[in-house]
């Protein structure tokens, strides 16, 4: 069992550094946002889905561990939690361990909080290109003139500059 809990520390230290190159990529990812420069955006968006699968193969590395030792436990996957699985840790690995949580715990919450920050300047933006659109749509000759009926006759245009269909 104890080299199942020497894979689990190295996957949770890989995991960690693919977390900190996450949390990297997201703060180019907000200066690029900020700078509105397309092309950058894109190759930023390719480096952080490559390291996200990164860290998709080692959170199922890790899922693979935990299953194995929460079979060796005799308890079931779903309750057990990784500050759990570091009390059954042995001792020459507990202290790591525990500090590999904490530093995992710890980049999580920056990247959580950063990632809604983006979410927040791209939400932005969008409202200001539909308030474009918006603006645009309804410029345009609204001259309207009386019909010899008294009725208001719009012309051609009815207010549009330009139309969305495709």
């Amino acid at each position: 069992m104890k080299q199942e809990f020497v894979g689990l520390l190295a996957v949770l230290e890989k995991e960690g550094a693919l977390c900190q190159e996450l949390l990297s990529l997201l703060e180019q990812e907000q200066t690029i946002l900020r700078s509105k420069n397309l092309n950058r955006l894109l190759e930023s968006n390719k480096e952080k889905e490559t390291c996200l699968l990164r860290l998709r193969m080692c959170d199922e590395s890790r899922e693979a561990i935990v299953n194995k030792l929460a079979k060796d436990l005799d308890i079931t996957p779903e309750s057990l939690k990784l500050y759990t699985l570091s009390q059954w840790c042995p001792d020459a690995l507990s202290g790591s361990m525990k500090q590999c949580i904490d530093r995992l715990t710890g980049l999580l919450s920056k990247i959580q909080t950063l990632n809604a920050e983006n979410s927040r300047i791209v939400s932005f933006s969008m409202d200001h290109v539909q308030m474009c659109i918006s603006l645009l749509e309804n410029m345009g000759f609204s001259e309207k003139t009386y019909q010899k009926t008294g009725q208001m006759k719009a012309s051609e245009w009815q207010g549009r500059l330009i139309n969305k269909e495709a």
